[in-house]
């Protein structure tokens, strides 16, 4: 009698548990994809990032997008969420199907494309005749480390800054 009376407790238990499940739904996109750019979220991009097939010369391009505290503080921050999502676009437009890109945070984002450095210039063109939004970037050779490729790009992209020689620094 009492394994029947557990066997009743635990279906009861498990047929409320399955009610609640069935109230939230389970959106897998919104777990991987950031929200307002269709992008990668950083930490499934750093997921795919361990994954990467390292045969093949491979670039990382890092954005950093210039004007949006100046578009949020006098458009407000509807205006910053286009002006962000209007960037993200291009460079969905801009990349193949076999590059990964992600929104690293805020107004930056990172690309890791196939191809040597030139190629990424070519990727950084595309960009800029899709996109008005003005932008600064910089390029390293991605090899086995990601951190060591971030942060050459991350430096480059300041140094190509504070230089003023970003073509697409507007």
């Amino acid at each position: 009698m009492r394994i029947f009376k557990n066997l009743i407790n635990t279906w009861k238990k498990l047929r409320s548990f399955i009610r609640v499940w069935k109230m939230v739904p389970l959106d897998v996109e919104s777990v991987i994809v950031d929200n307002l750019t269709g992008l990668h979220k950083r930490e499934v991009f750093l997921h795919l990032v361990d994954r990467l097939d390292n045969s093949g010369e491979k670039s990382m391009i890092f954005f950093d997008l210039n004007g949006l505290k100046k578009v949020n503080d006098v458009l407000g921050h509807d205006a910053g969420d286009e002006f962000i999502a209007s960037f993200a676009a291009a460079v969905k437009k801009a990349i193949r199907y076999t590059d990964l890109s992600c929104r690293w945070g805020g107004d930056e984002f990172v690309v890791i494309i196939d191809g040597d450095e030139e190629s990424a210039e070519l990727v950084v063109e595309r960009i800029s005749q899709i996109t008005k939004v003005p932008f600064a970037y910089g390029i390293s050779k991605y090899g086995t480390s990601f951190i060591e490729a971030l942060n050459e790009a991350d430096n480059k992209m300041y140094a190509n800054k504070r230089k003023g020689r970003q073509p697409f620094c507007r």
